[in-house]
């Protein structure tokens, strides 16, 4: 069972009613359950945002991520040109 003395830091807790402890409890368990999931999604954000931000700049390994625009022209024309197959040219 739990008790109000449980909390040695707030002392309106031992004041409390059990029921209202144990919504306060619950409470505090949830924002503390989302602010863990604000976190993991933050940092799945920043995370994909550095991602493309390396993606269209220059210090990027060429074409290792994603060729430009201007290569896929290319080898578009070259195929239209000499009819060969996006195969045969990799």
């Amino acid at each position: 069972m739990l008790e109000a003395d449980v909390d040695h830091l707030n002392p309106l807790a031992a004041n409390m009613p059990i029921e209202q402890l144990y919504g306060t409890i619950r409470q505090h368990a949830l924002l503390v359950s989302m602010k863990e999931i604000y976190g993991w999604l933050l940092m799945l954000a920043i995370s994909c945002l550095l991602v493309l931000l390396v993606r269209s700049s220059d210090i990027r390994p060429v074409q290792v991520i994603h060729p430009k625009f201007k290569t896929l022209r290319k080898r578009i024309r070259h195929v239209l040109k000499f009819g060969q197959t996006a195969t045969e040219d990799i």
